[in-house]
């Protein structure tokens, strides 16, 4: 089936539907066809009759005239269009209709879009069951999570954009912090129409918006709308450059933007000689009455261009009543441009491939812009911002300080945001705070310094305070006090507070504003913020759905790196979930595109989690490569965060491929790098992890302090998946000190936690805990039951490593029981599971209950035989309990095959080096074995 594509539109033929942005729009029958017949000549001009030929035939008996103009006027009206200012449908007076906006035809997903089931909060689609994955409950190593997604999703919405012009961030479309107070009037350059249409004179269109920009924003009398807020409408309503726009245009802008007037107009470069005319064309209109309010022209050279800009902009400025620049403003205003006419294009090329999502080109052209013009503050700013999207901080920190103290001569509040910028991008929270809290302060009516500081504070660990914030942002006046993007503040805030239900309520609200306001990048941003809201609360299909239908919205808007963004996080949730193929086909996905636009972070975030995942599979070998490219990368990037979680994972493979010592180092240095950057989630999972070293090197005290340690910060941070893990880890530890009403404890507050977050996996991993517990508690029916139910769970989500294990759980309880077929067939299958990955822990783990059922079924020999490389194994890579537990069935074996003698000796040194270690589980049995 073939899609018809044009701007934000996507017309199905096959399913006779019309999305917008992924989101389908209602259109009845007539109408469609009208389109799709329009669609089918683009460019030409269909005629009335020839319409009144497909869609009436002459035995058809109705008012075709009413009928036909009361289709086009509804499918203008789906499209945001008009008669008078025509983008889709033009209207040829007694002749027909033409379709005049490019198209693009191409085949279509045969499916409905996702985004269609989101077109009302309640709408949600069925969760979808795939395969979870999870880790190995023998280590039950907690894998580092990035949680750097959900702080990513801030990137998204307008708070931290890249920021094309730190100006921009001065021009604010906003209102009062109280009703009291009264906003400046409002305005936004939309661009201009490039009437030559030859591309090499398009960034003409963007240099003078920021001229403009810069110009009416001096003095502070007026309010400059930012261009990424433009940006966004633009894409939202489908405009396109005009002269002039009409009345209901005026208003969906005033919707979008909170504007009370527009400026747009149009330039024609014509060459004169050696040099080039320009004409450039100025008009002004009130959002509200869409009465003209300005017409100004201004002939010239195109060298000329600043120029000509200021004199427009000062012709504008005495029409609108704030009265001529000063020199010092005159001076303030020349110094936001570059100094030169290339620099100034290269920088407006520049900006115009951030607008379109190109940061990688966007870098190359700000490089050139400042090998142009080495002093211009803006430019330095712009690349910092670049080289941050990109993933180098170092770069974007350098740059973010060339543009500082390039700043002096440019206006206070042009010097302000730039140091908060700089503040922000090198981690000075408290810092950044201040400096937006004296923005926000100066600019009470402007609502993206608001956000800026809002977020400034959550950041900053100050989360009540931008609650604070958020309900004064609301208190604007309309439009501006129901921004999307206020939600989303609140949404990170009370995620920071550890309130998850607010959090989500929070982005629901995003959801439904951004669904009025017709905004597909605001839905998505909304949608984003939900889905990291629904996973905290262990809602993984509902987050995978709001992800599924964000990548879509920023997909239709052209955007493939935010696109790719929530394809790496629907990865991310369908491996928590445990579905290990649909996981590692959307990773693999993301990072084919992370590649492709160079962002390095995202590139290293996206192998550190296939890395991961390859490790849950038992590929050790698949997971190191992947692992090692993202701790190259991250060191690289100078990221201690990334370093330290990359060294945590990294071990862990190290650990499970019998590197204990190796792995004990990697989670030492992972262990300083969080303490030091102060992050007590990243603390807490890599304790964990280091005391599952601890446990297989034999010092449980070490391992008991660790894991009391991981519980204390996961309870001070309201961590709850961390410390399930941290309680069944200890459970671990508990067991092998033969404390077991303390290790089922430990396990079924593990199991409570599990149960709440509705992680079915990981409550698994419980469940063969609490097995092994009961094993040893003389309960075998109950350990049966229990691993059976984990065995279920880890096939029916294909993790073979979980699986082996809570086989050989199995065939234990069995044994206990007597029943020695089903126990040898649990064996089996728990040593083929064992076979398909490389991890040593697995492969031990089911080697000693394949020798326990061959001590209990006669073949003490084999038994003795695979025991003694299975110890030697474990004695060369250091895994004490591994030892220990193959010295107490080597015994066992020796007294099967009639070695009474020899078997008392072993165990009697069994009994002393296992109390010794603290092992007293194991030394009680030895003790028990000798009798």
């Amino acid at each position: 089936m073939q899609a018809t594509r044009f701007g934000p539109y996507e017309l199905r033929l096959s399913s006779r539907e019309l999305y917008k942005f992924g989101t389908k729009v209602k259109l009845r029958p007539q109408p469609f066809q009208v389109l799709s017949l329009l669609l089918d000549h683009p460019g030409d001009v269909v005629t009335r009759e020839q319409l009144r030929q497909q869609l009436w035939p002459s035995d058809t008996f109705v008012d075709f005239e009413h009928s036909l103009n009361t289709a086009i006027k509804e499918l203008r009206g789906v499209l945001n269009d008009s008669a008078t200012e025509s983008r889709f449908i033009q209207t040829l007076p007694k002749l027909g209709y033409r379709f005049v906006f490019p198209i693009e035809v191409s085949p279509s997903n045969s499916q409905a879009s996702p985004v269609a089931a989101a077109v009302e909060p309640e709408a949600l689609r069925p969760p979808v069951l795939a395969e979870p994955a999870t880790a190995p409950p023998a280590n039950l190593a907690r894998r580092w999570t990035w949680l750097s997604l959900a702080a990513v999703a801030v990137l998204i919405f307008g708070i931290v954009v890249v920021v094309a012009r730190i100006g921009v961030f001065r021009h604010s479309a906003s209102g009062a912090t109280s009703a009291a107070l009264k906003p400046r009037p409002s305005i936004a350059v939309l661009g201009f129409k490039n009437l030559s249409r030859k591309s090499d004179d398009e960034w003409m269109s963007t240099a003078m918006a920021e001229m403009l920009d810069a110009e009416l924003a001096s003095g502070q009398q007026i309010r400059v709308i930012p261009s990424e807020n433009i940006s966004r409408m633009k894409l939202d309503l489908s405009l396109t450059p005009t002269d002039t726009y009409g009345q209901e245009t005026l208003g969906k802008i005033h919707n979008h933007l909170g504007t009370d007037m527009v400026t747009s107009g149009s330039y024609l470069a014509l060459p004169d000689g050696s040099s080039t005319k320009l004409r450039i064309v100025l008009q002004v209109q009130d959002t509200h009455t869409g009465e003209t309010i300005a017409a100004i022209t201004e002939d010239g050279a195109e060298s000329d261009l600043p120029q000509l800009i200021s004199a427009g902009g000062d012709k504008l400025r005495h029409t609108l009543g704030i009265g001529s620049l000063s020199a010092a403003a005159t001076g303030e205003v020349r110094a936001s441009f570059p100094a030169n006419s290339e620099a100034e294009r290269l920088y407006s090329e520049g900006l115009a491939k951030l607008q379109g999502f190109d940061a990688l080109a966007a870098r190359e052209l700000f490089e050139k812009a400042i090998a142009a013009d080495p002093n211009h503050a803006l430019s330095h700013s712009a690349l910092a911002d670049t080289w941050s999207q990109l993933g180098y901080d170092i770069n974007a920190q350098a740059e973010a300080k060339k543009a500082l103290d390039l700043s002096s001569n440019l206006s206070r509040e042009d010097k302000l945001s730039i140091e908060g910028r700089f503040r922000e991008l090198t981690h000075d929270r408290d810092g950044a705070a201040e400096v937006y809290r004296t923005l926000h302060n100066s600019f009470p009516d402007n609502l993206d310094y608001g956000l800026r500081f809002a977020r400034a504070e959550y950041l900053a660990n100050h989360a009540n305070g931008a609650l604070d914030t958020v309900a004064a942002l609301r208190r604007l006046p309309a439009p501006m006090g129901s921004d999307p993007r206020i939600d989303l503040v609140e949404f990170h805030a009370a995620e920071r507070l550890g309130d998850m239900k607010r959090s989500q309520k929070a982005a629901a609200a995003g959801i439904a504003r951004a669904k009025t306001l017709g905004s597909g990048l605001l839905l998505a941003s909304s949608l984003t913020a939900e889905s990291w809201a629904w996973s905290n609360l262990g809602e993984l299909n509902k987050a995978i759905d709001d992800q599924s239908q964000a990548r879509d919205l920023y997909a239709a808007a052209g955007d493939t790196y935010e696109a790719a963004i929530a394809t790496h996080g629907i990865g991310m949730f369908q491996k928590n979930k445990g579905d290990l193929i649909e996981s590692r086909k959307s990773l693999e996905a993301a990072l084919a595109e992370f590649r492709r636009s160079g962002a390095q972070w995202e590139i290293a975030s996206c192998s550190n989690h296939l890395g991961e995942l390859f490790q849950e599979i038992g590929d050790l070998d698949q997971a190191r490569s992947y692992l090692q490219a993202a701790l190259q990368i991250q060191r690289s990037l100078q990221d201690k965060r990334g370093v330290a979680a990359d060294l945590d994972n990294l071990s862990n493979v190290e650990l499970s491929a019998g590197r204990l010592s190796t792995a004990r180092k990697m989670k030492e240095e992972a262990l300083r790098n969080f303490r030091e950057i102060g992050d007590k989630r990243g603390e807490s999972i890599t304790l964990v992890n280091l005391g599952e070293v601890l446990y297989q090197q034999g010092e449980l005290a070490s391992a008991n302090e660790v894991y009391s340690q991981a519980i204390d910060n996961d309870r001070a941070i309201s961590h709850k998946s961390g410390l399930a893990y941290s309680l069944v880890g200890l459970a671990e530890v508990q067991t092998a000190q033969d404390r077991l009403s303390d290790a089922l404890a430990s396990t079924q507050q593990s199991k409570t936690l599990r149960e709440q977050t509705k992680e079915e996996v990981h409550s698994a991993e419980g469940d063969v805990q609490l097995a092994i517990i009961a094993v040893e508690q003389g309960k075998p029916g109950d350990a049966e039951s229990l691993a059976r139910k984990a065995v279920a769970v880890f096939e029916r989500h294909k993790s073979p490593s979980s699986a082996s294990i809570a086989n050989s759980v199995l065939a234990r309880s069995l044994l206990a029981q007597g029943n020695l077929a089903d126990a040898r067939a649990a064996a089996d299958r728990a040593t083929s599971l064992a076979n398909q990955g490389s991890d040593r822990i697995i492969f031990l783990t089911a080697g000693l209950a394949e020798a326990e059922v061959d001590i209990a079924s006669g073949k003490a020999a084999d038994a003795e035989r695979n025991l003694s490389t299975l110890h030697d194994q474990a004695k060369r890579d250091g895994y004490v309990a591994f030892e220990l537990e193959a010295r107490l069935l080597s015994a066992r074996a020796e007294i099967a095959s009639g070695k009474p003698a020899a078997a008392r000796a072993h165990l009697d040194k069994l009994q002393a080096d296992a109390r010794n270690k603290g092992f007293l589980l194991i030394a009680r049995k030895a003790g028990a074995a000798r009798r």
